[in-house]
């Protein structure tokens, strides 16, 4: 199921080899048991607030009897599970916020922490570089017709400020992987509705509405960069 998935595809090959990782809001446990399956790792932890959920990642590990390498947690986030020997933190398919919610209850982590929100994106990457995680790197994918980013971080104390430009695009203009231009594609497209939404409502938003400018013209520049990577070739 996970090779037709590209999100959870660019998550495992972010995971640590040989490593022992917890994923949060497993859902159907695609992603640990082909971590599993592939030798990526020898073990995972599967973790689902909800019974349903889980008990369908029970069957999927079952049928491939993955059961003895793979152990199924009914829990809230990272609650009662004991991190001192895992290597990484996955959490997909939740919002931005949600997922720092997650985090600030047993922060610091040292984990590793692979992270794909499904919205708030920017309020992620606040909330990390606020709590001292540096942000490694961030791995685009597309999947059904949606933009998607994986964020790679880790912990070292460091309290860093960012700005609107960063919270907006985060460490993905330094990725090498040609995704990333359907994922300013798809983020220019929600600037330019916000834009046209607060023109439409005629609001005395003044600052916001200089601010949306400042990202749509630096979305506007990425997308060019990109294109002329392609005509060169290196697309």
């Amino acid at each position: 199921m996970i090779e037709r998935k590209p999100r959870l595809l660019a998550i495992a090959n972010e995971v640590t080899k040989g490593g022992y990782p917890v994923d949060v809001g497993t859902d159907h446990g695609y992603l640990p048991a082909y971590l599993v399956k592939q030798g990526i790792v020898s073990r995972a932890l599967a973790a689902d607030i909800g019974e349903g959920p889980l008990l369908a990642a029970k069957q999927h590990i079952e049928a491939l009897s993955l059961s003895d390498r793979i152990e199924l947690r009914l829990c809230d986030g990272l609650t009662g599970i004991d991190l001192s020997d895992k290597t990484d933190i996955i959490i997909a398919g939740l919002g931005g916020e949600t997922i720092a919610e997650i985090l600030l209850r047993r922060h610091p982590l040292s984990q590793t922490l692979l992270l794909q929100p499904m919205t708030k994106v920017e309020t992620l990457r606040r909330f990390l570089l606020e709590h001292g995680y540096r942000i490694e790197k961030e791995i685009p994918a597309y999947e059904e017709k949606k933009a998607y980013t994986i964020i790679k971080a880790r912990y070292d104390g460091v309290i860093r400020k960012g700005d609107a430009l960063f919270f907006t695009f985060g460490a993905l203009p330094q990725s090498e992987k040609k995704e990333k231009y359907l994922y300013f594609q798809s983020l220019l497209s929600r600037l330019e509705k916000k834009q046209k939404g607060l023109q439409k409502a005629q609001t005395q938003e003044r600052t916001e509405l200089d601010r949306l400018a400042i990202l749509i013209a630096k979305a506007k520049e990425y997308l060019q960069e990109e294109i002329y990577d392609h005509h060169s070739g290196n697309l």
